[in-house]
């Protein structure tokens, strides 16, 4: 059996529309004496999004077996759009059965809905979530991290993040035609250098006052790219956290850690 419940608050309201704007239409939960997780899968760019919420983001958490279950994001999500702040949010199930059950009360004793739920098949594939150290980890604000990716998306739904000597540099290429026509047609790389002022080819932003911070061992050149196709989703995610890590190695996706506090955190994994 498991039984969650929470008081409906801002980090409820920003992590119920992040997930909406990652436009995912199912999404594998399990729950276990660690926390909720939801890992969720977008087919047309490949990403995949992962929320972690550790007991201690629930004003009360119990799971006393391991669950695994297939949930209808557009369902669940038009259901949580009834809890608005302060009101409370429950959600519980037994073991083997097909069917959770889930409770929004309002601050009046007959202001309460009630739903139940009849899970999916879980027919998702997971990712292979690597949980050890990474080659390359940099630390900037997602402030800083989300005006970047906006101005790179504006040429290319493809960036790389370059990595040497603890230097870490965001770069687009864009194809001959497509960029802007006020651009000369021989430019075809644009860069953002993250430590020191930036230089974007023909804009000018300001260097801000934090810098990024690197974690390596590696001295050669390092480049990893990773999709612009669901930056709307991430930019959301900088209002949850200061700080975004991005961490990345060979052979696996670039991901992007936003920690929630002490309470959990989202995760993107970008192909």
């Amino acid at each position: 059996m498991f039984v969650l419940q929470l008081i409906s608050g801002d980090h409820f309201m920003k992590v119920k529309s992040l997930i909406r704007a990652f436009e995912c239409f199912e999404a594998i939960v399990d729950i276990s004496s660690t926390g909720f997780t939801l890992q969720a899968n977008d087919s047309s760019n490949g990403d995949t999004m992962v929320l972690h919420l550790s007991p201690n983001a629930f004003d009360h958490f119990h799971c006393d077996h391991n669950i695994s279950m297939g949930i209808g994001i557009y369902w669940m999500l038009n259901l949580l759009e009834c809890s608005f702040d302060g009101y409370t949010v429950m959600i519980d199930g037994d073991n083997g059965t097909d069917t959770i059950f889930l409770s929004i009360r309002g601050f009046r004793e007959d202001e309460i809905l009630l739903a139940a739920y009849k899970l999916w098949k879980n027919e998702n594939e997971r990712i292979n979530i690597h949980e050890g150290e990474y080659e390359v980890t940099v630390a900037m604000p997602s402030v800083e991290f989300k005006c970047i990716c906006k101005i790179l998306q504006g040429f290319s739904n493809t960036a790389t993040i370059s990595v040497v000597n603890e230097r870490v540099k965001f770069s687009a290429r864009v194809d001959n035609g497509s960029a802007d026509s006020n651009l000369p047609k021989c430019i075809n790389s644009l860069d953002v250098v993250v430590l020191g002022s930036y230089d974007l080819s023909l804009v000018s932003l300001v260097q801000p006052k934090e810098t990024a911070t690197v974690q390596t061992d590696l001295t050669d050149l390092v480049s990893f790219s990773f999709s612009l196709g669901n930056r709307h989703s991430f930019a959301m995610a900088t209002s949850l956290s200061n700080t975004v890590m991005i961490r990345m190695s060979s052979g696996l996706p670039v991901m992007l850690e936003y920690m929630i506090e002490q309470n959990g955190y989202m995760r993107f994994y970008l192909s």
